[in-house]
């Protein structure tokens, strides 16, 4: 029997398993049963839902909620789910009169769309009283702004906590950091994110979830898109960090706080792509969030793209990001990394200057590094490797000094550390595509050496490379914007789509 003449509920069923609605609409142009079958517009009406604040934003949400709970079918569309509401500043929430008119079979709806949450009791009423409200037009008066971000929060948190509790094929999301600025606040989607995490597979929601965008914003009101946002980003991998299908976490335009945060384990988290650009962290924060992976695939950082707050930069040690990286030499495909103009060791002529300016600062011998950083650090500096060592790699791209100081790699403190590598002798057999950043030919003879030899292997035709890029021409390293009013054209602009995977939802037959 032929797929097209199977039963009706043996169609429907077999679809349930398709989470890319790509391969929906190509099944559904095979006959016009299957088609309506597949319900195409419909798939991409709730493909992604998007929460945000204010009065329009909300209700909208609230309207695909309602939709979804009487016909539960809808659900199994929803794939993406953007949350931009930042959290505030909040003591707790108060309960408050409904807002909302609802017939007591939607409320009944309502109720066990919480309970399905894992929302029991005193906290499922209050859940539901969030959901009951709306945005208050007396709120808009300048006096009451913050009152506003408290309100549409616990709204959006509510609707954003609900919705993933009912839409069980959520493949990725775009969220701010959800949790609260004070210890022993609940906010409703922090909560289901963590009860999700903690027991990876026992909730009927988030099993499918793949990937992760943090935007890094925290408040609605007084945001200077100029400069760098302090987050919390470890604390926030933590709420994701073990779900089932999880792959990939990624943000943008942040610095690492100051106070203390969530610090993760080594090989504690299944992601596997991590990609933290435009951005400013230390080594060893970036070094500490690599270690916590059991397997990486790929590693992204770049800096760039804003102001710092106090005009500092953090301490940027190559030697630690490769003793990280050389957990992963047989699982790393991708490594991007664009922080050169960071790491000014790299510009020194004698070798054994660079070794002990990396064994001094952003290492476990940096004087006040604190015993809990130190022991880590302690640990990943027992590591080496060099380049060559990385068997699974494909993509690369780094600084010109950076990429030179990898091909001649690091040692363990007893080790015997070699001088220099000829960068060509040393790639991958894997390597497909190599971007070097920052290379001017004339500007510096060692390095003409070693990009001419690179040229040479590459036309030779011996290698696996496919593409080099930033030998004839120049690919510029990212730099901070020192001065973003006067340069605001350097600023890195936040892109809507940021962590949505694009999916085909066409309808056409």
């Amino acid at each position: 029997m032929s797929f097209a003449n199977l039963p009706l509920e043996v169609h429907c069923h077999i679809i349930s398993y398709l989470l890319c609605n790509r391969d929906v609409a190509a099944l559904s142009i095979q006959c016009r049963a299957l088609h309506s079958t597949c319900d195409m517009a419909a798939r991409k009406k709730y493909h992604q839902i998007d929460i945000s604040g204010g009065e329009d934003g909300i209700d909208q949400a609230f309207n695909f909620l309602m939709e979804i709970l009487k016909q539960p079918q809808l659900a199994l569309y929803v794939r993406h789910l953007k949350y931009r509401t930042p959290t505030s500043r909040s003591s707790g929430y108060k309960d408050a009169a409904p807002m909302r008119e609802l017939s007591s079979d939607e409320m009944g709806l309502i109720k066990k769309a919480v309970k399905i949450g894992g929302f029991e009791g005193p906290q499922q009423d209050q859940i539901v009283n969030m959901l009951m409200q709306r945005m208050d037009n007396a709120l808009r008066s300048y006096g009451g702004y913050l009152e506003r971000e408290r309100t549409q929060m616990f709204i959006t948190q509510a609707l954003a906590a609900i919705i993933i509790a009912v839409s069980p094929n959520i493949v990725s999301m775009v969220t701010t950091n959800p949790r609260s600025y004070y210890s022993g606040i609940e906010l409703p989607l922090d909560q289901i994110l963590l009860r999700a995490n903690k027991s990876p597979g026992s909730t009927p929601y988030l099993c499918n979830l793949r990937s992760v965008y943090m935007i890094s914003e925290t408040s609605s009101t007084w945001e200077d898109g100029r400069f760098y946002i302090t987050m919390d980003l470890q604390g926030f991998i933590r709420l994701f960090d073990r779900l089932p299908s999880i792959e990939s976490v990624s943000t943008d335009v942040m610095e690492e706080s100051d106070l203390p945060a969530d610090t993760l384990e080594k090989s504690s988290s299944d992601i596997s792509k991590l990609s933290i650009c435009h951005s400013s962290v230390s080594s060893a924060y970036l070094a500490r969030v690599i270690w916590s992976c059991k397997t990486l695939k790929e590693l992204r950082y770049s800096i760039g793209g804003r102001s710092t707050n106090d005009g500092g930069h953090p301490i940027v040690n190559a030697k630690a990001l490769i003793k990280a990286m050389c957990y992963y030499k047989r699982t790393l495909e991708t490594i991007e990394i664009d922080a050169e103009n960071d790491i000014h060791d790299l510009d020194r002529d004698d070798p054994e200057e660079v070794e002990r300016a990396f064994d001094d600062y952003g290492s476990p011998f940096e004087n006040g590094i604190g015993e809990h950083n130190r022991a880590f650090m302690e640990e990943i500096w027992e590591n080496s490797g060099s380049l060559k060592d990385f068997e699974s790699l494909k993509r690369l791209s780094l600084g010109v000094k950076f990429l030179a100081y990898f091909a001649k790699g690091v040692s363990a403190p007893s080790g015997e550390m070699r001088k220099r590598a000829i960068v060509a002798d040393c790639l991958p057999n894997t390597l497909e595509y190599l971007c070097v950043r920052g290379y001017e030919k004339g500007a510096n003879e060692e390095d003409d050496e070693q990009m001419d030899a690179l040229m040479t292997f590459y036309k030779s035709g011996q290698s696996s490379l496919k593409e080099l890029l930033g030998i004839e021409e120049t690919v510029p390293h990212a730099s901070y914007v020192d001065d973003p009013d006067g340069n605001g054209h350097l600023l890195w602009p936040f892109d809507e789509d940021s962590g949505t995977e694009d999916e085909e939802t066409s309808d056409e037959e």
